[in-house]
């Protein structure tokens, strides 16, 4: 038995290899044809690569077709190189412009204009187009040469009109010339000294047509046909594509989603999604440069101040911090912003003496070292103030870019701290004792070089401090006083204690009312002197200075604000009374609306103590009348304000702000809503504290919480605004407001 089953075993090991052989045969003779195949597939492959390499009529180019003039020199090369501002460039190996000329040349001897036309993207390949006239007849020809490794968005300060390339390459050997693809696969031709956009492709062609779909959408639907939507940027995410827009009044944006060429999506901008923006085509110019000063509380949990000391040994972490921060905002900046930021971001001594982030910023004049972020120079011994400064800016959306910008990284680095702290963004801290020079306010700087102008300016701005008090208070409380308030007669909300504006009320020694100028320049100043006893930096201690090292006005009385929005609003209210009295200055010759120091005063008392509710009283002799408001008195200050409005909207128009919600938010603290909003004006952001508490019946504590909360989201969101629980400014009209267009 074993003998057999030794034999069978021996038999069946002998059969298993015989066929383990005969598969191993197959195996070899099927991978070596298979490898011929494979060789000969490769061999005709790159035998039709390489005829088509060589030159062939490339007859659908040849329809239609110019001619330019010959062409000298051009530089290829194939690996990639990160230049600055997210350029990229490719390179091609050889010298392939000479290589096809020279061809050209043997296979049409008696040719003299031969050359390249143009450059084109075909698939994922940059194709030359080259030229020949030959016997009366001109014809064009392809060449391949130029593969991509990626495509990257490309940003241009100064990009030419299409153009012919032939002129634009006739350049010596050593010229730095090269190709530029952006993200549209548009091919630009980069000189020494310029970009030339020579070639537009079917992704631009595909992307007007979508925008041309995406306008037709927007005018047939009931949502946006308002809109009148201006394409800003573009940004690809798969088969999706989301197109950046502005409406007609600038005052919002907005982002349509397509696929396929149809819209997917249509909604207001998300933050993020908006900072991605780097089109610099809707800017809004403003009449006089402006920057901001902001003064900001940096408190514990509790509401308690963070310790001097403390204060002192973390604040070279602020702004090292804040330093690599804002570095990084170069790179998500606009054009505009890109080209006037110069140098690096460094920490050095400002001109008082404190250590402060810096850069290098241009306007259009000159260059200088501006502190944007640091200690306030009137710092205290319970804590230190962190202040935030904007370069001065030309057009509205570099300002409120820089404003908000800046505070948003001062609130990301405060958080990031390990010490329990965060930024709180109003004139007084409501659980704190007012200690001197212990305050928060923002002082705004607008540019003007005539003297003349100045004065009439400044004396304007000096009648309208009761004014711009009363519509920007933002203090109403201070030392763990819960605000008491009551209504009067009108069912207006008025705050009874301790008073709308507590920063001003209490800092009496810092604040002085400026007197009238009757003159311009060094008189002018040597007036001041004499009138408030005061010399050098003390002399800047006034609601109003007009003579700053900046060569500015420094307007000085405003509460910080809790929104960007909110600043940005008495940007605009402070540029259009100034683009006013500029028109009337320039018809009258002196335009100084003039009231006596007393009734000033006076005036200055009833808006800290009742802000929009205070009266407004006049001289005795009437010598005071101001045309932009001609009202008799005593009235209520924001009665004034509305006939002041009315008054500055052309002035609106002008500047082509008048639908913003910036206006908006302006008219919303005097003018009713005509469909019965629960907002019940007057109500300035002091007031609208209150108000928010009263209407949900709120506690103290659940105030102060509402005050944090407001402060973040204004961190959070650009455009955020504090009547969001109420009114929603994107819908609002100006014809919705109550007797405001008569």
């Amino acid at each position: 038995m074993i003998g057999e089953y030794s034999k069978k075993v021996s038999l069946s090991s002998s059969i298993m290899s015989k066929v383990l052989f005969f598969q191993l045969f197959l195996l070899v003779i099927f991978g070596t044809v298979a490898i011929i195949v494979v060789l000969v597939i490769v061999f005709i492959l790159l035998y039709f690569s390489s005829k088509e390499d060589d030159i062939s009529i490339h007859k659908e180019e040849a329809q239609g077709s110019t001619l330019p003039a010959p062409t000298q020199d051009i530089h290829g090369y194939v690996d990639h190189h990160e230049l600055k501002g997210g350029i990229k460039r490719w390179k091609s190996s050889g010298r392939p412009y000479h290589r096809v000329i020279s061809k050209l040349h043997e296979e049409f001897s008696g040719s003299n204009s031969i050359g390249l036309k143009s450059v084109k993207i075909v698939e994922d390949r940059l194709v030359g187009i080259f030229f020949v006239e030959h016997e009366s007849k001109t014809l064009q020809y392809r060449d391949i040469e130029y593969d991509f490794i990626s495509r990257f968005e490309m940003t241009l300060e100064e990009v030419d009109e299409p153009r012919d390339t032939s002129s634009l390459l006739q350049e010596e050997d050593d010229t730095d010339t090269h190709f530029l693809v952006d993200d549209h696969r548009c091919v630009y031709l980069k000189t020494s000294d310029s970009y030339h956009k020579i070639s537009s492709s079917s992704e631009e062609t595909k992307r007007k047509h979508m925008i041309s779909r995406a306008r037709s959408w927007v005018s047939s639907n009931c949502r946006a046909k308002k809109e009148k939507l201006h394409v800003k940027n573009t940004v690809h995410e798969g088969d999706a594509t989301k197109f950046l827009m502005s409406d007609a009044d600038l005052s919002r944006d907005h982002y349509l989603v397509m696929e396929g060429g149809e819209v997917k999506d249509y909604r207001k901008l998300d933050d993020d999604f908006f900072q991605k923006s780097k089109d610099s085509s809707y800017l809004t110019e403003l009449p006089f440069t402006h920057g901001i000063e902001v003064e900001l509380q940096v408190i514990k949990e509790n509401w308690e101040w963070v310790d001097g000391n403390q204060m002192g040994i973390v604040f070279e972490e602020v702004l090292d911090h804040s330093r690599k921060k804002i570095a990084e905002l170069r790179y998500d900046a606009g054009d505009e912003i890109q080209r006037k930021w110069k140098g690096d971001v460094v920490i050095k001594e400002d001109d008082k003496g404190y250590e402060a982030v810096h850069i290098d910023y241009s306007t259009v004049d000159d260059q200088r070292s501006y502190s944007v972020l640091g200690k306030d120079s009137h710092v205290t011994f319970k804590t230190n103030i962190l202040e935030i400064q904007t370069p001065p800016c030309e057009y509205l959306e570099e300002l409120e870019w820089w404003a908000y910008n800046l505070y948003r990284i001062a609130h990301e680095v405060v958080r990031e701290l390990n010490i329990d702290a965060d930024i709180l963004s109003v004139g007084t801290n409501p659980m704190g004792d007012y200690s001197e020079g212990l305050s928060f306010g923002e002082h705004h700087h607008l540019g003007i070089e005539d003297p003349d102008l100045k004065k009439e300016i400044y004396n304007t701005y000096r009648y309208m401090i009761p004014h711009f008090i009363a519509i920007s208070s933002n203090s109403p409380f201070l030392g763990k006083k819960v605000p008491k308030y009551t209504f009067n007669e009108l069912g207006h909300l008025v705050i009874t204690d301790p008073c709308n504006n507590m920063r001003l009320k209490e800092n009496i020694e810092q604040f002085k009312t400026p007197p009238y100028l009757p003159e311009s320049g060094a008189k002018g100043k040597k007036h001041l002197e004499h009138k408030l006893e005061r010399t050098r930096e003390s002399l800047r201690m006034i609601d109003i200075y007009p003579f700053t090292r900046f060569d500015t006005v420094e307007v000085r009385i405003f509460d910080t604000q809790i929104t960007t929005l909110d600043r940005i609003s008495i940007v605009l209210l402070l540029q259009a009374i100034a683009l006013y009295v500029k028109d009337r200055f320039q018809e009258d010759g002196e335009f100084s609306p003039s009231i006596s120091s007393k009734t000033l005063k006076k005036n200055r008392y009833q808006s800290i103590e009742d802000g929009l509710l205070g009266r407004i009283y006049t001289d005795e002799d009437r010598s005071d009348r101001f045309d932009l408001v001609e009202q008799e008195a005593p009235h209520y200050i924001y009665e004034d304000w509305q006939v002041i409005l009315r008054r500055l909207f052309p002035y609106f128009e002008k500047l082509g702000v008048e639908n913003t919600p910036y206006v908006k938010n302006l008219l919303l603290r005097v003018f009713k809503l005509k469909d019965g909003s629960k907002v019940g004006p007057p109500l300035s952001p002091s007031q609208m504290i209150v108000f928010r508490s009263e209407k949900g019946d709120h506690d103290f504590e659940e105030l102060l919480r509402e005050l944090k909360h407001m402060s973040f989201k204004g961190a959070e969101d650009m455009r955020y605004d504090i009547w969001s629980r109420y009114v929603d400014l994107d819908t609002v009209s100006i014809k919705d407001f109550e007797g405001f267009l008569r």
